[in-house]
């Protein structure tokens, strides 16, 4: 007897009996709002839109109290997920109940006329300049759309799994041509909403070929990507931008490694060369911009200065038996002295 009392004890206190689900119910919709907070925190909105659900199922099975501001917050949550029209019925629930006085009204306001711009029927491809995001209608499957973020003249988009109201769904893949058929891009995924959700993989027709995942049809995440020439790149990507550190490795060999900040290389990057030579130096918007060291293999070492991209001024050449030189540049050509 004794034995099993401290059993049970023991139990109680690790948590092999007691597990989450044995919450009140009140206390678990404050656990899920609090994970979705996290979860937005994060970035993350999809998992996020997800824990809201879980709280609102809750409320409706247990008819529970949520927070006034809570269809709002997930009307918010979803408009960043991609689920558009989940986005747009729960904002419609809180202006129903809300006053001009309401905390969020105006925010409310303005999130409503941001969903109606973005659904199909408002944001279509049609008359689209090339390189517009647009709602684009499927080839094979007329009035069902995909999310297309970089539009190309006279294309053409097909999705191999199906459609749940106006918005492409499920796994499968999307090919798009234009070009008269010449330009092809096939990717292979899951979309949520019309939009790509989770990991792709993604082949265009000149046999590059590259991996990673996307958050509401932006590329967010670590991304490899495979040139049909040999060359690798491998670096994150923020809401659809090169950001941080990025790794690439040319066809020549030859290993790139700084930052990007925004899209574009900013601040200090090496080049290590296949043959020993190292280049040292920053960029600025995405071009060779100031003091750069050259070490060369044979152990000769060049030190000078770019100017968007372009060597300028003058060049100090140090050869590996030790002997100097100066070349002049202007706009990248060179006089020597």
């Amino acid at each position: 007897m004794l034995k099993t009392i401290r059993t049970v004890v023991v139990s109680v206190l690790f948590g092999t009996t007691l597990t989450v689900a044995q919450l009140p119910p009140e206390v678990m919709v404050d656990r899920h709002l609090l994970h979705a907070e996290r979860l937005i925190a994060q970035g993350d909105p999809v998992r996020a839109l997800e824990a809201m659900q879980k709280a609102l199922d809750l409320k409706m099975d247990r008819d529970l109290e949520l927070p006034e501001d809570f269809d709002f917050k997930y009307a918010e949550v979803a408009f960043s997920a991609g689920s558009l029209q989940a986005a747009m019925d729960s904002v419609n629930r809180f202006l129903r109940m809300a006053t001009r006085e309401d905390s969020f009204y105006r925010e409310a306001l303005e999130l409503s006329l941001d969903i109606e711009a973005s659904l199909p029927a408002q944001n279509s491809c049609s008359d689209r300049p090339k390189g517009a995001e647009c709602w684009m209608e499927l080839a094979e499957q007329p009035g069902c759309h995909v999310w297309n973020s970089d539009l190309q003249p006279d294309e053409t988009i097909t999705w191999s799994s199906i459609c749940a109201g106006s918005m492409a769904q499920g796994t499968g893949t999307i090919k798009r041509v234009w070009n008269e058929g010449k330009s092809t891009i096939e990717a292979t995924g899951r979309l949520q909403y019309g939009k790509r959700q989770g990991d792709w993989v993604v082949r265009e027709a000149n046999g590059n070929v590259s991996e990673g995942p996307y958050v509401a049809g932006l590329k967010h995440g670590l991304w490899v990507e495979r040139r049909a020439g040999g060359a690798v790149w491998k670096g994150s990507y923020v809401a659809g931008v090169r950001q941080g550190r990025w790794v690439v490795r040319d066809a020549y060999r030859s290993v790139w490694e700084g930052p990007y900040v925004d899209g574009m290389r900013n601040g200090d990057w090496v080049v290590r060369h296949a043959d020993g030579g190292v280049w040292e130096g920053p960029y600025f918007d995405d071009k060779m911009h100031g003091d750069w060291v050259w070490r060369l293999a044979d152990g000769g070492v060049w030190k000078g200065q770019y100017v968007y991209g372009e060597m300028d001024g003058d060049w100090l050449i140090r050869n590996k038996d030790g002997s100097t030189s100066n070349v002049y540049y202007r706009n990248g050509v060179a006089y020597y002295e």
